[in-house]
């Protein structure tokens, strides 16, 4: 049983006049106004004939403790009103709490939310960047580690060099396949077997099939271009073949002769106005292997604002210029990761590159730096490189910590190399 009815039972309340003293200090000070219940109809009309009917000590003692017990039961039921009121606040004042406390569950609920979706953004942005860049750089069927040796290679001294020019494609021997070196590597027994596969079929194309490809670079091949097909298919020849009798074709949908004279695709035009992206640094900026050096700023890309296609023809342009003027040579590029963040990352550019690189120009990207790298993004680096072959995973570094900068550049030469990445270079 309550506290209010314990005194007296539920009735309309009306503010108790014998206790205003008593009731005014408690509205002021807790916001509670007290109510009395009316007294009985015949109340004051029974005080009135008691009064009449005698007025003797005797009765006016009865009718004093009759006004006492009264008084009582009204200062009851105001006790019991107050303390009604009372909880009546203190619930109050609990479900404002509660909802106040909700409120704040549910706002960090929000925002862990939305921290979940971001950081999820990031993950799957990353890992589609990392799983395109292993692509580009990964060969189709795996291959020897950086710095390693093919199986059944052929010894340096085992082969003669041949001085002079490489004779055209149905000129060739077997001992210039044997010579045949790309990358630093010379072609392995195996590959050598694979290039002769893929010779056999591109001198089997007739004047028909040449009609609808590339038919200046099909008669203008040479054993590196072969090799670059048969290591970048695995070894095997008969794919390899496939490939570069594709890239044939597509080299004459898509316009590449001539490329090189377009002024729209090169480095100044591309980026007239605006900070360069994709730079070739100094030859010998590769101190490791030496080879030819690309760099590119992330901090400075923002997507959209080129076109995907206007994009692919810039790096189909600086794959062929790198092909003319490093033929033997594989490219490392350099990622410069310094300012950059979320917002600038791309994966639609570089889903739409790496079929292009991958099926067009294999094997031709052996080395990846990318610094400086955070810690979460190493971490999902680390869950990438699970599913790789050890030959992609040995071509991508990435570099973190304080010291990312002496690192850096113990690979690359300091003088050749922008100075916010530790190198001297004040104009990159």
């Amino acid at each position: 049983m309550s506290i209010p009815a314990a005194f007296s039972p539920p009735l309309a309340i009306r503010p108790l006049r014998p206790f205003g003293n008593l009731a005014t200090p408690l509205s002021r000070h807790t916001g509670v106004c007290l109510h009395a219940p009316p007294p009985s109809p015949g109340f004051y009309a029974i005080r009135r004939r008691s009064a009449l009917r005698s007025s003797s000590p005797s009765s006016s003692l009865a009718e004093r403790d009759g006004d006492a017990d009264a008084d009582f039961r009204g200062f009851g039921r105001a006790f019991a009103a107050l303390l009604s009121a009372l909880e009546s606040r203190l619930l109050s004042v609990h479900d404002r709490l509660s909802r106040k406390r909700f409120e704040r569950v549910a706002v960090a609920g929000v925002l862990l939310g939305l921290l979940t979706a971001v950081l999820r953004a990031a993950v799957g942005t990353s890992a589609h960047l990392f799983g395109a860049l292993a692509r580009i750089v990964g060969s189709a069927g795996g291959g020897p580690q950086e710095g390693g040796v093919s199986e059944n290679v052929v010894g340096e001294g085992e082969v003669e060099e041949i001085a002079g020019e490489v004779p055209p494609l149905w000129e060739l021997t077997a001992q210039h396949l044997a010579a045949t070196k790309y990358g630093g590597r010379r072609a392995s027994q195996r590959e050598v077997e694979a290039m002769g596969v893929v010779r056999e079929r591109v001198l089997g194309l007739t004047e028909g099939d040449k009609e609808a490809m590339d038919r200046a670079w099909v008669d203008s091949l040479t054993p590196v271009d072969l090799l670059r097909y048969v290591r970048g298919n695995g070894g095997e020849g008969r794919t390899a073949a496939e490939k570069l009798l594709a890239t044939a074709v597509w080299r004459k949908d898509f316009g590449v002769t001539g490329i090189l004279e377009e002024e729209e695709t090169t480095i100044d035009a591309f980026f007239e106005g605006k900070v360069h992206e994709v730079d070739w640094l100094e030859e010998g900026a590769d101190t490791e292997s030496g080879r030819p050096s690309l760099l590119y700023r992330s901090a400075v890309h923002h997507p959209a604002d080129i076109p995907t296609d206007r994009w692919v023809r810039f790096f189909v342009h600086q794959c062929e210029w790198a092909r003319v003027h490093y033929p033997n040579d594989q490219v490392l590029v350099l990622v410069d990761r310094v300012g950059s963040g979320l917002s600038n990352q791309d994966p639609t550019v570089l889903r739409a590159l790496a079929p292009v690189i991958v099926d067009h120009y294999p094997d031709t990207i052996g080395r990846v730096l990318i610094a400086p790298v955070n810690n979460v993004l190493y971490v999902i680096w680390g869950l990438v490189s699970l599913i790789l072959d050890p030959t992609t995973k040995s071509r991508m570094k990435l570099i973190k910590g304080k010291d990312w900068r002496e690192r850096l550049v113990e690979c690359m030469d300091a003088d050749k190399i922008p100075v916010r990445l530790g190198g001297t270079d004040t104009e990159l």
